[in-house]
């Protein structure tokens, strides 16, 4: 029976509607959790792919004795976005979901102007109406801005490496002949992977695989940028590379560990904590000539019989660099906070 029912065509607009209708029920039972309790939301404004402005909110309420998270909506702006745009959209449709501005404690987004403005953006018109609201910096966000840190030295092969993955990769004949030519060099891929600015997580992975397949990159006829095939014979710039490596997926852990379900800010500043602590480490190793931290990186120098002390410096400066960028975006606003 069941068999003959999976055999019965639907229509799109029956498809349609059946997906209406569940969306439907799920938002009833959610407003039936939320309606006495007090939550907080968190609210990020984007553009989607087709450059239509969104309004995305998730409410965090506690349930049964749990937190629980949920997403709220995702709602179409128009016009300009403005945090007066984004307040009246947002207040409209608190409004009509029966959500109360007084049963909300708090409310956390990205460092937007238009979000955080004292006189003209969402956080002054909501305190307008709600003032015990507190809102807070995105610590994801925060530790993202702070992640972006990087000295001239490494930035120079940041975007060289980008450039060279981006040229194979985003060009589907480079790719087929890459992939043929990794093919017959045995090799263990077969493609780079490809990187693009919001794809920030894969960075590490994305310099990981280039250095794997630095060979390949090497042997295969790039044309106009012939030039590029030079850096995969320099043991400097692949010392570099290796290096970027090595602290993006440190970074990309530390962000991946903070994107955890119910978790609360002080075990996310906890965490950011100990990272910083494990920077200072790391510097002082570093200018003692140490880099056994990065495992790769001392592996690469032993392998190719390199002097790592010009690279070594570069790393200290970076780390350091990288450490003041966490202090900047967390612990200087903990503690004027305090006062």
């Amino acid at each position: 029976m069941a068999h003959e029912l999976e055999s019965i065509p639907l229509s799109n607009n029956r498809v349609g509607r059946r997906i209406h209708e569940i969306a439907s029920d799920i938002l009833i039972q959610l407003m039936e959790r939320v309606k006495n309790v007090n939550y907080a939301l968190q609210l990020d404004e984007s553009t989607d792919i087709s450059s239509s402005s969104k309004l995305l909110a998730f409410i965090r309420y506690s349930f049964k004795g749990k937190l629980n998270e949920d997403m709220l909506f995702c709602l179409a702006l128009e016009g300009k976005c403005t945090g007066d745009n984004i307040f009246m959209a947002l207040d409209k449709k608190l409004h009509e979901l029966g959500l109360s501005w007084d049963r909300c404690v708090g409310i956390c987004t990205d460092g937007a102007g238009a979000i955080l403005g004292k006189k003209k953006g969402l956080k002054a018109k909501v305190h307008n109406v709600a003032p015990h609201i507190r809102f807070t910096h995105c610590v994801i966000h925060r530790e993202a801005l702070a992640c972006k840190a990087i000295v001239p030295e490494l930035k120079t092969v940041f975007d060289t490496a980008v450039k060279i993955v981006n040229y194979i990769k985003s060009r589907p004949l480079n790719a087929r002949l890459f992939a043929s030519l990794c093919k017959d060099m045995g090799s263990d891929h077969e493609a780079l992977l490809l990187h693009t600015e919001i794809r920030w997580l894969s960075r590490g992975k994305v310099f990981t695989r280039l250095y794997q397949l630095r060979d390949e990159v090497r042997l295969f006829p790039l044309d106009s940028s012939s030039e590029f095939s030079v850096f995969m014979t320099d043991s400097n710039w692949l010392g570099k590379l290796v290096y970027l490596s090595c602290i993006i997926d440190k970074l990309n852990e530390l962000n991946l560990s903070i994107q955890v379900p119910n978790t609360n800010i002080f075990s996310l500043f906890d965490k950011i904590n100990a990272f910083s602590k494990k920077l200072e480490q790391w510097i002082s190793r570093g200018e003692e000539g140490n880099i056994e931290m990065f495992p790769e990186l001392e592996e690469f120098g032993e392998e190719n019989e390199l002097c790592l002390d010009n690279l070594k410096a570069i790393i200290v400066n970076h780390l350091r660099n990288l450490l003041n960028h966490f202090k900047k975006y967390f612990f200087r606003r903990v503690r004027s906070r305090t006062v």
